[in-house]
């Protein structure tokens, strides 16, 4: 089954109560993990999912609230789960230096010995494009520092779009929407400017297309106040820890036609 399960749809001050970033598309039997919040290990345990389950894993950016779980999922691998293959980790550049940096301060030097064996970096830049078995990765400026960047996930029947966080800039929404069915986008807070962010009014103001699912993430407690009081179009979803939906559903939901 397809299926896209949110397990950390805060941002990186978890105000809301929700856990920072972190996405899992179920794609044929794949387990593709969307950024690696540090509090990876409890989201994937309440889901039933141990992380020798996990495929494959997107990073989008290099701060800790979207990375800094490789640290944890490394050491479940060298205690517990001990991997046979190495899982690949599509990344920014750099992103190997530091997260081995930082197992190596965090760890004793024996626990941070063999990397190697958990973690097979592979770093993608802007406009760069990945293939794992059938599903297609393609990546996008962004508008935020960190090499951030966005992406899109293309299988034979739908597509996923993955903003990141990135200001709000229409034309790179626009990107996304002429790439993917399914978007999930952040709405850091309701009204406050933070730089390289988007929040919630600036979406609102954008004109979505009828035909695409827009989810809302990365949001602190301003996000949920502020939707207590409005409705939202039928195809934007504001999503919470442990939702998860069946992307075939969503393709009828939305009406899109293949």
């Amino acid at each position: 089954m397809e299926e896209l399960l949110f397990l950390g749809t805060g941002n990186a001050f978890s105000e809301s109560g929700d856990r920072p970033s972190c996405y899992l598309l179920n794609h044929n039997e794949n387990k593709i993990l969307i950024d690696c919040g540090p509090a990876i290990l409890p989201a994937l345990y309440e889901n039933q999912i141990t992380p020798k389950q996990i495929d494959m894993i997107y990073i989008s950016h290099l701060h800790p609230d979207h990375y800094m779980g490789l640290a944890f999922i490394y050491l479940e691998n060298y205690y517990v789960s001990k991997r046979e293959k190495s899982v690949p980790v599509l990344c920014p550049s750099g992103l190997p230096e530091k997260i081995t940096s930082i197992i190596n301060l965090i760890y004793e030097p024996y626990e941070a010995a063999r990397i190697i064996d958990c973690f097979n970096f592979v770093e993608l830049t802007d406009n760069d494009q990945y293939s794992y078995k059938d599903l297609q990765i393609r990546t996008f400026p962004s508008d935020h520092d960190a090499k951030a960047r966005m992406a899109v996930f293309t299988s034979p029947t739908y597509s996923l779009g993955y903003s990141s966080d990135t200001n709000f800039v229409p034309e790179q929404l626009d990107t996304l929407i002429a790439h993917a069915d399914l978007i999930i986008h952040e709405a850091t807070s309701a009204d406050l400017y933070i730089e390289g962010h988007t929040n919630l009014y600036e979406l609102l103001e954008f004109e979505f297309p009828d035909d695409k699912i827009f989810f809302l993430t990365n949001h602190d407690q301003s996000v949920l106040d502020a939707l207590q009081t409005m409705n939202l179009p039928r195809n934007l979803i504001l999503v919470r820890d442990n939702d998860h939906y069946i992307i075939e559903d969503l393709l009828k939901l939305s009406k899109i036609k293949h």
